[in-house]
């Protein structure tokens, strides 16, 4: 009698923790039943257009699965529906299309949530996907290699003008006889200015040995006059 009635309180501990295993934990038990998965596109994929999105949704107490989309990342957690619930399920088919031309480029994060019994859920995510529909810009030109910046030329200032002495001229002297430096009749010629004083110290030296000669063919003329004038007396 002792076992019998420990036998009916242990199967009834059995059953109360089965009915509490069924209340508490419905998700678990029904995500090894159903099945919830997105096989395109897979994580990190580029997209653009129009995407399929293909997969299962599928359990043995099916009502609906949903696709949604948001933004990677997600600190909000704020989704929106990619299409209106299914109510069909899927396995290895198209669950849906998903028209990434409605929204702007850039990193989002999918979701698939397959629905069975009273509103429990089993949910897959497929991260880091990367919507690009606009044509990347093309890389431009690399500038050439910069010169040295061109510098204004500073306008002359207003100076006195530098005035140019033309080179001393010195008149050619005449055939035959010492001309001095006021002849007319001698030509002007350019005479290098290192070369004047030397010049002009021959000349000088030229016209004072003439005058002494001259002297002394004079004085000798006149003696010999005088000697010539006595010796007749």
């Amino acid at each position: 009698m002792v076992v019998k009635k420990g036998l009916i309180g242990l199967a009834a501990l059995l059953l109360a923790l089965a009915a509490l295993g069924r209340g508490v934990l419905p998700r678990a038990y029904a995500q090894d039943q159903g099945v919830a998965i997105v096989t395109s596109p897979l994580e990190g994929a580029l997209l653009s257009g129009l995407v399929p999105i293909t997969g299962s949704a599928t359990h043995p107490q099916f009502t609906r699965y949903e696709l949604a989309f948001g933004y990677s990342p997600n600190p909000t957690d704020t989704w929106f529906s990619l299409q209106a619930p299914a109510t069909s399920q899927v396995i290895n088919e198209v669950l849906g299309l998903w028209d990434t031309t409605k929204i702007t480029d850039g990193q989002y994060v999918l979701r698939l949530r397959v629905f069975y019994g009273e509103g429990a859920y089993l949910e897959t995510f497929v991260a880091n996907v990367q919507v690009q529909n606009s044509t990347p810009a093309a890389p431009t030109d690399l500038p050439a290699t910069a010169g040295p910046t061109p510098t204004e030329t500073p306008a002359p200032t207003a100076t006195t003008p530098l005035i140019e002495l033309p080179p001393t001229a010195t008149t050619a002297p005449a055939a035959g006889g010492g001309a001095g430096p006021n002849d007319d009749g001698g030509a002007l010629i350019n005479v290098p200015a290192g070369r004047i004083n030397v010049e002009m110290i021959g000349a000088a030296f030229l016209d004072g040995v003439r005058l002494t000669a001259i002297a002394f063919l004079i004085l000798g003329a006149y003696a010999g006059l005088r000697a010539l004038l006595r010796w007749r007396r």
